[in-house]
């Protein structure tokens, strides 16, 4: 099954990282958009499993893009991009139905990879539980 991800990110050459990670994982297409309001536009074209957004960025930063997507998705996944690891900061984005987060400052794309595959595992159980019942 090939799955969709939208990396939300302005730094060119981190998504572009990112992108590349991803793109290793077996039935993964990744597109990349360059702010919030790119995201909203990507969004309103095709049909993503999976996201991940910056935070900080023109245009239409990361908060703004997360209320908008919930407004619109309450269910698709949604990993934050952040240099900012505090508690209480990646905390105000829990409220937003995040997955987890990303530490932009310590990447480490084997975890990366991990957390992908391990979402759509979860998601995977999920729709077999739904259809049994």
């Amino acid at each position: 099954m090939d799955r969709k991800i939208l990396v939300v990110e302005d730094e060119r050459l981190f998504a572009q990282l990112l992108r590349d990670a991803l793109m290793v994982l077996p039935g993964i297409h990744v597109d990349v958009a360059a702010n919030g309001d790119e995201g909203l536009k990507a969004l309103d074209s095709a049909e993503y499993d999976l996201i991940f957004t910056d935070i900080h960025m023109p245009e239409m930063d990361g908060e703004d893009f997360l209320k908008a997507v919930r407004s619109q998705n309450e269910t698709i996944g949604i990993f934050v991009l952040t240099a900012h690891v505090q508690e209480n900061y990646v905390r105000q984005f829990n409220v937003l139905g995040i997955e987890d987060y990303l530490d932009k400052s310590n990447c480490d794309l084997g975890e990366l990879r991990k957390m992908v595959k391990e979402y759509f595992r979860r998601k995977d159980i999920e729709l077999m539980s739904e259809s049994i019942l």
